[in-house]
């Protein structure tokens, strides 16, 4: 069988629902950072090798971010990523949390970090303002609560005592 030279379908290995192709991009080779118009997961060939990989164009792990989805599948079957951040930005720590607007300074219910642009503008820099750690250390450290107690949630929890 002759190859047509498009590229090979890819199903989101998230939602498993849209599959990334040439031909979705116009005839163009599938790129680094192509988002998925179903739950957001940003194409990332390193993450695809290494599901747990934390570096990265997504916020999460490919295997965190799959469980965050389904977990939000659970709590609403019609749940679209699109919908929920139609205003404003996902936390930049657990990628959970849709702040309503930019640099908003309210807390992530998830999480607990404080939004605050200049932080993210500088992910390792101004630990001690907004928030105790800079950007970088609190994502490991809320990683590495989330290893210790995978239904961790700031709302529920307060900050994690143990670290």
């Amino acid at each position: 069988m002759k190859s047509s030279g498009k590229s090979k379908p890819l199903f989101c290995p998230v939602c498993r629902r849209l599959f990334f192709t040439g031909n979705l991009l116009h005839g163009k080779k599938l790129k680094e950072g192509y988002e998925c118009v179903s739950c957001g997961w940003k194409y990332d060939p390193v993450q695809q090798k290494d599901p747990d990989s934390c570096s990265g164009l997504n916020q999460l792990s490919l295997n965190d971010y799959t469980a965050m989805y389904h977990s939000k599948l659970r709590e609403n079957p019609q749940f679209c990523f699109r919908n929920s951040v139609t205003s404003g930005h996902l936390c930049p720590v657990c990628g959970r949390h849709a702040f309503e607007r930019i640099s908003s300074h309210d807390i992530c219910t998830q999480c607990g970090w404080e939004d605050d642009q200049l932080m993210e503008k500088e992910p390792d820099k101004w630990a001690g303002t907004s928030n105790d750690l800079c950007l970088n250390d609190y994502i490991k450290r809320y990683r590495n609560t989330l290893k210790k107690h995978p239904d961790y949630n700031f709302a529920k929890d307060g900050m994690p005592k143990d670290l």
